[in-house]
């Protein structure tokens, strides 16, 4: 009797290992992201314990429910990249009022004298600044991980008869070439401009003479503002303008701390 029952509980954790391990990974991810779409603009991450009641409700037994919702707790870690398209795409197509939508006022100030060239446009978002350059004559390209935003980039750009490149890539994999843009414009782009090795990638993609804008808030480096930091990031350009403000950003808090940046490299 003993021996039988010992029997059964092998064969009930046997079942139990194989369930688990034929939960295809990838269906889970793809339906987890699926699910996002019809949700609040809120992140991904912050969503994973929201979608427990989705699963129970679908069918699955609260113990499968789990078990999911911990495979997707390590998943958003694993996959930031999808994680992030994910959150823009989802901010992107609502009618947030909490960041910009017309172009970067401190891009439209520095930019009005110079020469139209050649400009990158950097996590392009909706394609506010690229439109903007675009129809003051420059030849553009914007990259971004979001596909809604370079959708909705393109659109605008088709309706008002304006000429972009969109390029869905990220900080890392995005080629900026060696002497080739006139302008890089870096507004609340998330981008590691405290990398060396990213403003290396930007110093060597820029002509001789070419310029680098950029506009972030104190929350993505915090100190950036207190300590200049920006501008030891930037030592190898010539810094034509640098100014800090407690007022004026354009995404988020409008009161958060905001860093500006216009520099040229020699």
């Amino acid at each position: 009797m003993l021996f039988h029952r010992f029997v059964l509980v092998l064969l009930c954790l046997c079942q139990l290992g194989i369930s688990q391990a034929t939960i295809d990974e990838t269906k889970v991810w793809n339906d987890f992201l699926a699910w996002l779409k019809t949700q609040p603009a809120v992140a991904a991450e912050a969503m994973v314990p929201e979608y427990k009641p989705y699963l129970i409700k679908s069918g699955l037994s609260e113990g499968q429910a789990n078990r999911y919702v911990s495979i997707l707790q390590r998943l958003v870690k694993e996959k930031r990249l999808e994680v992030i398209a994910s959150d823009f795409d989802r901010i992107y197509v609502t009618d947030a009022s909490w960041f910009k939508k017309t172009p970067n006022a401190f891009l439209t100030r520095v930019v009005s004298d110079l020469k139209p060239g050649r400009a990158v446009d950097v996590s392009m978002g909706q394609g506010r600044n690229s439109l903007f350059l675009a129809e003051t004559g420059w030849d553009v390209t914007g990259f971004d991980v979001a596909t809604e935003g370079l959708r909705i980039a393109r659109e605008r750009a088709d309706k008002s008869g304006l000429k972009i490149t969109t390029v869905r890539a990220t900080h890392q994999d995005f080629d900026f070439g060696r002497d080739r843009w006139d302008l890089v414009v870096m507004t609340y782009s998330q981008a590691p401009t405290n990398r060396p090795e990213f403003i290396q990638r930007i110093y060597d993609g820029l002509k001789p003479g070419g310029l680098v804008l950029v506009e972030d808030s104190e929350g993505s480096h915090p100190r950036t503002t207190t300590d200049n930091f920006l501008l030891k990031w930037f030592g190898d350009f010539r810094i034509l303008r640098y100014e800090t403000a407690n007022t004026g950003c354009e995404w988020g808090n409008p009161e958060s701390p905001v860093y500006r940046l216009f520099a040229q490299k020699p």
